[in-house]
């Protein structure tokens, strides 16, 4: 239960990052991923708290980790703002390229296993990674492209 809450903080974190990065990238507010991001905030964290009361969680205490997961987000775009935006383009480009194909690869491997039967091998693992690093690799390119 722990595991997968910090692994969602941590999505959360990402969330925010993005957030700051396709502002930067856009030179102002990146709608699109704005919306995104505020969208599946209310599914992600309905999910969470059912999953926390699911394990014996009281609600009020779901509730608060929820919140507080959920709000990594915000120190996510607080960390990114500060960090990240005084890098030059290129660097946010790979960076934001890097998080989108890790996210492709989850998806996709994701996919892989439910689709073959909860994975047969490691077939599914390694067409998943094999994937998203051409789509990583040809975002960066195009990126490369654009911003300079």
């Amino acid at each position: 239960m722990w595991l997968l809450t910090a692994a969602l903080a941590v999505h959360c974190t990402v969330d925010g990052l993005a957030i700051v990065v396709g502002d930067k990238l856009t030179q102002g507010l990146d709608v699109p991923v704005l919306l995104a991001v505020s969208v599946h905030k209310l599914p992600e964290g309905m999910a969470l708290a059912l999953f926390l009361m699911s394990a014996g969680r009281s609600p009020s205490t779901a509730l608060l980790w929820t919140v507080l997961v959920e709000s990594m987000t915000v120190i996510g775009g607080v960390v990114g703002s500060t960090l990240l935006t005084h890098g030059s383009s290129f660097w946010l480009a790979l960076v934001f390229a890097h998080v989108g194909g890790g996210f492709l690869y989850l998806v996709v491997t994701t996919l892989g296993g439910f689709i073959r039967g909860q994975s047969r091998g490691n077939r599914p693992v390694v067409l998943g990674g094999g994937l998203a690093f051409t789509v990583t690799a040809v975002l960066l390119w195009t990126i490369h492209l654009h911003v300079r």
